[in-house]
Formats: structure tokens, sequence, C-alpha cells
């Protein structure tokens, strides 16, 4: 009989070894679980606020990111360069150039962009300069991926027309990247077919 007793008696305690062990689950997933809402709420606290207000002019929209950029609230360039690139669509003018070259001078300044990403976005949209080529795309070599070149070329084309056209409002500046535009395509026929003569000639 005792021998019974004290099987039910370990049974009992191996049950509330059990639920403790459940309990203290239970309590770290919890605490868990509130250490993770509390990381997305401070998340959500310093998520990037680079926002304009809508339907501001170019001038007064360029200030208010700078100024959000000088407080430290708008960190997020990508975010900030397409909430002002809406603003100039608004209210288009090629005096825009110069603003967007203040916001972006702005965001060096506060190092929410580096150098190289900042003139590669000004030059793909508001600047003749094509940044799909390098000094070497007249070389052979260059020229192995040439439909993919001239399909990045097309794409930035289409960003400076874009730029130049609905932001700028500069019919006459796109005129002429366009013209620079087939300059380089015949640049790169030529030098695609001069390459291929000297492969077959050997």
């Amino acid at each position: 009989m005792k021998a019974y007793t004290q099987f039910f008696m370990n049974i009992r305690h191996t049950k509330m070894k059990f639920i403790v062990i459940v309990l203290l689950l239970v309590n770290m997933v919890g605490c868990a679980s509130l250490k993770q809402t509390t990381a997305v709420q401070q998340l959500e606290t310093l998520r990037s606020d680079c926002n304009v207000t809508k339907g501001a002019p170019m001038d007064i929209a360029t200030t208010e990111l700078n100024d959000k950029l000088a407080s430290g609230v708008c960190f997020d360039f990508d975010q900030a360069f397409k909430n002002l690139y809406v603003a100039g669509q608004e209210d288009p003018g090629e005096l825009n150039k110069e603003l967007f070259a203040s916001f972006i001078n702005e965001a060096l300044k506060y190092n929410a962009v580096t150098k190289k990403q900042a003139q590669n976005v000004f030059n793909r949209n508001f600047h003749s300069t094509f940044m799909t080529l390098d000094d070497s795309f007249q070389a052979c070599a260059a020229l192995k991926n040439k439909s993919v070149l001239l399909k990045e070329l097309m794409r930035e084309l289409g960003l400076k027309e874009r730029g130049y056209l609905s932001v700028l409002s500069d019919k006459k500046g796109y005129e002429e990247v366009y013209r620079q535009y087939q300059d380089i395509v015949l640049v790169i026929d030529a030098t695609d077919l001069a390459c291929k003569g000297r492969v077959s000639a050997r």
C-alpha cells in the first residue's frame, strides 16, 4: 500500500514539475514577444520622415526636406528623392535642377547619401552625362554584352526624358541629351563592327 501511495505521489510531483516548466516557458515566450513588440515600436519611432507638404511649390518642398535632413528626422535618401521628384513634377521648371542640387548637397552634408550615389542619381535624371557608360565602353571587351549595354542606355534615357521634360520642363535640354544618346549608339555600333572585323580577319 505504501508503495502504491508513493507511486501516485511521484506522479503528482512529476505533474507539478511539468506544470512549472510549462509556466516558465510561457513566461519566457511572453517576455520575448514583449521585447519584440518593443523593438518594433522603437523602429517605428525611428522611421524616417521625408514627407513634404502635398501640393507645395518646389522651393518650399526643398526647404522642408533640407530642414528635415538637418534635424535628422529624414535619413532615407531614396524616399526623400522620390518625394521631391513628385513635387517637381507638380511644379515643373528649369530652376528645379538647382533645387535638386541644393537638396543633394544637404544630403551629403548630413551623410544621408554617399558622394557616388548622389552623383549617380542626379546625373541619371538631370544631366546629359550617361552614367551607364565608363571610359572603356569603346573597347571590344566591353561590348561582349552589347545588348545589355544598349538596354541600360535606353533605360537611362527614359530617366532623363522624364527628368528633363516632366520635372525641369526643359525640352531643348532633352533634345540635346537625345542627340548625345544617338551619337553614343552610333559609336557603339561602329566599335562593335570593327571588333567583329578584327576577329574574322584572324
